[in-house]
């Protein structure tokens, strides 16, 4: 792990220890390696080093996330560690009992809201819009490139957002962010990790990361 990716690390979990939401300082995040982002769910092109645990609650279960930016895209990977994978769930819009990931972020109300999950019948990832009552912003999942890959571990997560058609992702400027995973069995929610700790009201805005991409 690099002094960078320590840093980071060590800087989340401080802030989320002793400071509140209202004076925590915006994170800067890296911009993206030389090798470039294809967000097909294969994390080679992605250094070990740039991964960090969700939250400050460890355990052998944590998911690993990183993120880098270009002049086009935010692109984030995540990893799940899932040994009972659940993506059979096509009866609603939104795959209610599937196993997924959900992206909030953007500005302070007018966050957008991603749910990221996949069809294992068909082989293919779905992107879809998530109801959110604190967006003002509407959420189109053609903004997002996604691709989840199942794994003998549980399964990983690319995808690449749009920068220009979410408020806060220009450069200079500070967004919310916050990635929660569901973790289901036999339709049942039997987990949930988020970026901040927040396995209940993990969608309240107040309580988002905030992050920067620098100049």
């Amino acid at each position: 792990m690099d002094g960078k990716t320590i840093i980071l690390s060590s800087l989340l979990i401080i802030r989320q220890l002793l400071w509140p939401i209202s004076v925590w300082a915006s994170i800067s995040l890296p911009q993206m390696p030389t090798t470039g982002i294809v967000p097909d769910g294969v994390l080679t092109e992605w250094p070990a080093d740039s991964f960090q645990l969700f939250s400050n609650n460890q355990s052998s279960q944590t998911p690993r996330w990183a993120a880098v930016y270009d002049d086009f895209f935010l692109h984030l990977a995540i990893e799940v560690i899932d040994d009972t994978l659940e993506f059979s769930d096509f009866s609603s819009q939104t795959f209610l009992g599937n196993d997924a990931i959900r992206i909030y972020l953007g500005e302070t109300g007018r966050e957008c809201a991603l749910i990221i999950t996949y069809q294992q019948q068909l082989g293919r990832t779905c992107v879809v819009a998530d109801f959110f009552p604190e967006s003002q912003t509407p959420t189109d999942p053609r903004w997002c490139i996604a691709a989840i890959r199942e794994t003998p571990q549980g399964y990983t997560c690319e995808l690449s957002i749009a920068r220009w058609r979410i408020p806060g992702l220009e450069t200079g400027k500070t967004f919310k962010l916050q990635i929660v995973v569901l973790d289901f069995a036999a339709k049942i929610l039997r987990q949930v990790h988020t970026l901040n700790g927040e396995t209940t009201n993990w969608f309240d805005t107040d309580q988002f990361l905030l992050f920067s991409l620098p100049f």
